[in-house]
């Protein structure tokens, strides 16, 4: 009898493993909701003495696990493209929250990255480009025009090649763009918008 029941929960267990598995893959490898972004920068976001090079914007909310990988990517990114372009990261920060709110280990994380300039945005501020998933890269070109919108990252939370940073390094270094889109994988960058990839 001892001998079945210790079957019967090893099977139990090895089933319960293998759904865990399956469930954390799909989970990791299912994008956010892609942001319905302006065709023009907006303005008042970049200085006009930055105008003379292309823009790049990367959203992220200072409580997304997600994000971590993004921000590795970028680090990545600066490294390789130097003065080629204006990046800012843009956090998100809730107007009846203080500013302790997002000094998280991203917003440590973000401040050590060279060349690259820190703001935070209001959930209003933030509709303004129809960004809804931290992780968020939105490069505009040196006129302001939209060149991509898409992730940085190979899926949620995990660092490596990527389809969208290779995207944007060669358009820095090359003026070429091969996409102009590539998913966003992250959590929710706003507490209104209920994501579609949340468990």
């Amino acid at each position: 009898m001892r001998k079945y029941l210790l079957i019967f929960l090893v099977t139990i267990w090895t089933i319960f493993i293998g759904i865990s598995f399956v469930w954390l893959n799909d989970y990791s490898s299912r994008p956010g909701i892609p942001a319905d972004v302006s065709a023009k920068l907006p303005k008042g976001i970049f200085f006009e003495s930055d105008s003379k090079i292309p823009k790049l914007l990367i959203f992220v909310h200072p409580h997304c696990p997600c994000s971590h990988a993004t921000l590795g990517e970028l680090e990545r990114l600066v490294a390789t493209t130097q003065d080629l372009a204006n990046i800012k990261i843009i956090f998100y920060k809730p107007n009846d929250k203080p500013s302790e709110w997002i000094e998280t280990d991203l917003w440590q994380n973000a401040r050590v990255i060279p060349n690259v300039e820190i703001a935070t945005m209001s959930e209003e501020e933030i509709q303004r480009f129809g960004v809804v998933t931290s992780g968020q890269a939105i490069l505009y070109d040196a006129d302001g025009n939209l060149v991509f919108s898409g992730g940085i990252t190979l899926s949620r939370a995990h660092e490596g090649n990527n389809k969208g940073r290779k995207i944007i390094e060669k358009y820095l270094h090359e003026g070429e763009i091969l996409a102009g889109e590539t998913p966003v994988f992250g959590c929710s960058l706003t507490s209104s918008v209920i994501m579609q990839n949340q468990p």
